[in-house]
């Protein structure tokens, strides 16, 4: 069994440790910061100028709703992929059409209106668009071929 005196001196040295413990955490604390400040120095230097300092770059744009981004179509190549898939799919609504084809869907809401207007499409009775009858489309493709893709 330990005698008082060896428990009152275990107990001191417990409380200096304590206090060792305490004042170690604030080192880690300035050596974690020393290391950020090392960091942003080496990073403006390596910029190739110390004197001026850039911005990030930005991050890429993420497209809306996790759709992969879209490249642009060659001129008139909307317009024949709508013609064909309208030959296929009579009466689609601009929200199909545009689905399946990978368009975005107020664009191809709009070249559909641009397509009716100049005759290459007509409304069908239930709110979609079609290629219209043999006689309709052998007077619009004349106009077909002015029309921008």
């Amino acid at each position: 069994m330990a005698s008082p005196q060896i428990n009152e001196i275990a107990a001191s040295l417990r409380e200096r440790l304590s206090q060792i413990d305490a004042e170690l955490a604030t080192f880690d604390a300035v050596r974690n910061e020393r290391s950020r400040v090392t960091a942003a120095i080496d990073a403006l230097e390596s910029s190739g100028s110390s004197d001026s300092v850039r911005p990030p770059k930005p991050s890429p744009r993420r497209s809306p709703a996790g759709r992969p981004r879209r490249s642009r179509a060659r001129r008139g190549d909307t317009q024949n992929a709508v013609l064909g898939y309208l030959a296929e799919h009579p009466g689609s609504s601009a929200s199909v059409i545009a689905d399946a084809l990978g368009l975005k869907r107020n664009s191809t809401s709009t070249r559909l209106s641009q397509m009716a207007k100049a005759g290459l499409i007509v409304r069908s009775d239930d709110r979609g668009y079609e290629v219209p009858s043999d006689g309709a489309k052998s007077s619009a493709s004349g106009e077909a071929a002015d029309q921008p893709g």
